[in-house]
């Protein structure tokens, strides 16, 4: 047993939402580094991540990565998630050059 901290990335996200937990199912997947933990925003840590970052832990909408001490929020997370996981998944950058309220948009109502 490592007595070392878990120094992988956080994904907070909605433990309710059939569309969130199909998300982290993909990401356990494709995830072949094993470089993500996930947290779901109705526990303990995942609220407080989310305060501590700034959001609300009672919106559902939230989403979080936390990684090498930062956040990413919503769409930025999502896309550094994806982005992480290498070869085509990388193209899923392009969605930077979208305005950013059209992501956002995009990202509410998904």
């Amino acid at each position: 047993m490592s007595t070392e901290p878990d120094s992988r990335s956080v994904v907070v996200f909605d433990g309710v939402c059939v569309i969130c937990n199909g998300w982290v199912r993909f990401l356990l997947r494709h995830d072949r580094q094993k470089r993500y933990r996930f947290a779901a925003m109705q526990t303990e840590s995942g609220r407080a991540l989310l305060a501590g970052n700034g959001l609300d832990p009672d919106d559902p909408a939230s989403f979080l990565l936390v990684e090498n001490g930062k956040a990413w929020r919503e769409t930025d997370a999502i896309v550094r998630v994806i982005a992480s996981l290498g070869g085509f998944w990388k193209l899923v950058v392009v969605a930077r050059a979208l305005p950013r309220s059209l992501q956002d948009w995009l990202y509410r109502e998904s």
